[in-house]
């Protein structure tokens, strides 16, 4: 089975400043999409794995009612 390198493109966003899972997918369509293409079915989960190993925190932005993922490394 081979290691999905997703948490490493969703770490490397999220070094630039805290965002959301929409402004991740975002940041990767226009820096790495024109080789890699990585979608909201990947992009949430990571960020739910990431969260339980302690790497990301989140957040709710008042009246968003979206959870924003912030890095704590």
């Amino acid at each position: 089975m081979r290691e999905s390198k997703s948490r490493y493109a969703v770490l490397g966003a999220l070094s630039l400043e805290p965002m959301s899972g929409y402004q991740i997918k975002e940041v990767l369509s226009h820096s790495v999409g024109h080789f890699w293409n990585e979608g909201y079915g990947r992009i949430y989960p990571t960020l739910k794995q990431l969260a339980a190993a302690g790497l990301v925190t989140g957040r709710v932005e008042p009246g968003a009612g979206v959870p924003t993922a912030t890095s704590t490394r």
